[in-house]
């Protein structure tokens, strides 16, 4: 999952919220009209928006209160109120975060653990911040998770069923920490026979001093429901195990279980999957939440969630012509099964490229592509040392920066982060340049928070 609550919203919301707020002006050096925002003082029981929001790593959702918060509101209180049905007298986790619009937009997490009601109910209670106004307030879920949540709602105000017992704090001022919680960890994978004889895929990994583990796996098969278990030596007791039956698979094949590890717990943990067999199950990643922040045990590992085995192949054959619409593209990425090599033509020139042994059996080109001028139809020639060759072609427009194939409020995000990192790569470069002008920069940024801003037509949106 790797969902650090940093990554959900970072200091790309400064230009979001400068666009957003500005009738006209020059924001980071652009001049334009925008619309202007109302947003208008809270009262104790007003209502506030509060909407499901995707994880940019594509796993797993958060809530985000979206109501504008203004200069006046500083101070009061918000009642988060979330209803998770079977989970009475569990301890539920998860952080309130915002990016900090008073501090250079750092993001400020601010963890929580609570017991659930006897009615299934968790009250949140927060203090809104001078480094909230403008921002969006975003609830992350880790256990139960947002898919465990029935209802939900967020009012201005103290809770009103009684005192709020939260263990919300700010977060600490030394930032070279290793983070809270949210944090994949390595894992071996294996097989076990079971009691009935068939044949299951385990995995296992040190848990250190996390509280939570969600370990995901995919099914290769045709199966709706998966079922699994998550165990441990606890060291002066003996196996403990908790059973997760049917589990639903979703349309990626995908299934993930939240694991709440015991205060006595063994060395290793164990995930074993009891149906599908082992043939047919294939563990993505593990991750950890609630680590203490001395913990260095746990590190950051490469899943397989960007395995090319994921990947539509189609066959393409030695010497191949195909005529492809670049309209807008700035970025092909080709995955093949075998060595192959090629060439692309338009705008008058050819662009050689040779796909590279990315090991496992795969071969990757990615090769820039010219968007300021010329031809909208690219000829692309397949040289292969076979009659054929099983390949994948993907295409990327400028502003892409989280590489999901549309563009939206993610990419805003993915570039922050980019223009961030000490790393660049030719992908990112081409995609983060929105304005096609040859540079990859905040000025991208900018261009592209106006376009969504005035409601333009942008190609990829959605």
């Amino acid at each position: 999952m790797k969902s650090k609550t940093r990554s959900q919203w970072t200091q790309i919301a400064a230009i979001v919220a400068a666009a957003a707020c500005v009738v006209t002006g020059t924001v980071a050096g652009v001049s334009g009209n925008f619309s202007p925002m109302e947003a208008y003082a809270f009262d104790v029981g007003d209502k506030l928006t509060m909407t499901i929001e995707p994880n940019d790593t594509g796993k797993g959702s958060h809530f985000e209160i979206t109501s504008p918060i203004t200069a006046a509101d500083v101070g009061k209180k918000v009642t988060v109120s979330l209803k998770a049905d079977g989970f009475a007298g569990q301890n539920a986790v998860g952080s309130i975060g915002y990016a900090d619009s008073t501090n250079g937009y750092d993001w400020v997490p601010n963890d929580w653990e609570i017991a659930v009601g006897a009615d299934d109910t968790i009250n949140l209670e927060f203090e809104i911040k001078a480094g909230m106004v403008g921002q969006k307030v975003q609830v992350q879920c880790w256990y139960p998770t947002v898919d465990d949540i029935t209802s939900y709602s967020a009012v201005c105000g103290d809770a009103s069923e009684g005192p709020v017992v939260t263990t919300t704090t700010e977060a600490p001022d030394v930032t070279t920490a290793p983070p809270v919680g949210g944090e994949e960890v390595d894992f071996t994978t294996g097989t076990q026979v079971g009691t009935d004889k068939d044949i299951q895929a385990v995995a296992e990994f040190k848990p250190g001093k996390a509280k939570y583990a969600v370990i995901t796996y995919k099914v290769k098969s045709n199966d709706l429901t998966s079922s699994c278990a998550v165990g441990t030596w606890h060291p002066d007791t003996e196996w403990v195990q908790v059973d997760y039956k049917n589990q639903k698979v979703d349309k990626n094949g995908l299934v993930s279980v939240t694991y709440q590890i015991p205060e006595k717990v063994g060395e290793t943990v164990k995930a074993m999957v009891f149906y599908p067999d082992n043939k047919n199950v294939e563990f993505q990643s593990i991750t950890l939440y609630g680590n203490e922040p001395d913990v260095t045990t746990v590190t950051t590992v490469t899943t397989k969630k960007d395995d090319p085995s994921d990947l539509d192949f189609k066959t393409y054959y030695n010497g191949d012509n195909k005529n492809i619409n670049v309209t807008y593209m700035c970025y092909m990425v080709a995955t093949f099964k075998s060595p192959v090599s090629g060439t692309c033509y338009y705008n008058n020139k050819s662009t050689a490229w040779t796909a590279v042994d990315k090991g496992n059996g795969y071969y990757v080109a990615e090769v820039p592509l010219d968007t300021t001028s010329g031809d909208n139809i690219m000829n692309l020639n397949i040289s292969s040392t076979s009659s054929s060759v099983q390949g994948n072609l993907r295409f990327y427009y400028p502003g892409d920066a989280s590489l999901n194939g549309v563009i939206n409020g993610s990419d805003l995000r993915a570039m922050a982060k980019y223009f961030k990192a000490t790393e660049k790569t030719n992908i990112m470069e081409a995609v983060c340049d929105y304005t096609c002008d040859g540079a990859a920069s905040m000025q991208d940024a900018v261009a592209l928070t106006k376009a969504f801003v005035a409601n333009t037509s942008i190609p990829g949106a959605k």
